[in-house]
């Protein structure tokens, strides 16, 4: 389902233009990106990051990934160094193919998962499949560098099921020895759907359905004067933050369930093809 041009527009123009301001208020070395969850549809925050300009996130002081936006986050530092595997107009016709392939979703797993999920205790999906799905779109090498080696200052956060506390995995934080892949099979496992990722014999998951994700974002958004958070909930600008969500779809939290409901069941999802459309426009259009 393709938008309607007049609204592909205006979306874009809204990006471009909370882009420019963000770029206004400080030198971006000084500035922080937060990239918040956004459910299975990751290429969301591509067209945020591609109106900034992918050759100037490494200039960021500071990105904070979260949840499936790590999985855009990496695939365009992929292609910063020539480590991908497939092109915009590729993902535009094979995203969701390939993320739903690499599920292994379908009727039979979902409703095996809803009848006796809850007496087995097992989630719907293998443990590994996020470790998947990133190498579906970057190279082996780059899946198996460190956070320490990568070349953005980008901080991934996850929530330590034993600790009971959100974990910075970061260049100079915690399991910067950590590889790409490991962080990928932690970052978003959400509870239920997914068994917990392990690094260094540590259980985590997704901070974004954890108990801590309200303190987690309050404590983001106290560190930085210049922050633009990428979300699928609110837009709001004030003298410090620029909330902005980059899509159409209203409801933030009715768009990710009904995006999950999606991918459990093996169905299609037009939502995918359109991020990754306005990726490319963005991508195409000059930055500010």
């Amino acid at each position: 389902m393709t938008l309607h041009p007049t609204a592909d527009d205006a979306l874009d123009r809204k990006i471009r233009d909370a882009v420019a301001l963000f770029r206004s208020r400080s030198p971006l070395e000084e500035a922080t990106l937060t990239l918040d969850g956004t459910g299975p549809n990751g290429p969301l925050q591509l067209a945020v990051m591609q109106a900034i300009g992918r050759d100037d996130l490494p200039r960021l002081g500071r990105v904070n990934v979260l949840s499936g936006s790590t999985f855009s986050f990496l695939g365009l530092v992929a292609r910063l160094s020539g480590e991908h595997r497939i092109s915009y107009d590729e993902l535009i016709v094979e995203g969701d193919r390939r993320n739903r392939r690499a599920h292994r979703a379908g009727v039979g797993r979902t409703l095996t998962f809803l009848v006796a999920g809850r007496i087995r205790k097992r989630p719907m999906f293998a443990g590994g499949t996020h470790g998947t799905v990133l190498a579906q779109y970057v190279s082996d090498a780059f899946a198996a560098k460190r956070v320490a080696d990568l070349g953005v200052n980008a901080s991934f956060w996850l929530y330590d099921l034993d600790r009971k506390e959100p974990v910075r995995v970061a260049r100079d934080g915690e399991l910067g020895d950590a590889t790409l892949a490991e962080v990928a099979n932690c970052v978003a496992a959400v509870p239920r759907l997914y068994p917990a990722g392990r690094l260094a014999g540590r259980r985590f998951i997704d901070p974004v359905y954890s108990p801590a994700y309200r303190d987690l974002m309050k404590a983001l958004r106290a560190e930085a004067d210049n922050h633009l958070i990428a979300n699928v909930i609110k837009d709001r600008t004030d003298a410090r933050e620029i909330f902005l969500v980059p899509h159409p779809h209203g409801d933030g939290r009715k768009m990710i369930r009904g995006d999950f409901l999606r991918l459990a069941f093996n169905l299609p999802n037009p939502r995918i093809a359109d991020a990754y459309r306005r990726a490319q426009r963005l991508a195409a259009a000059p930055t500010a």
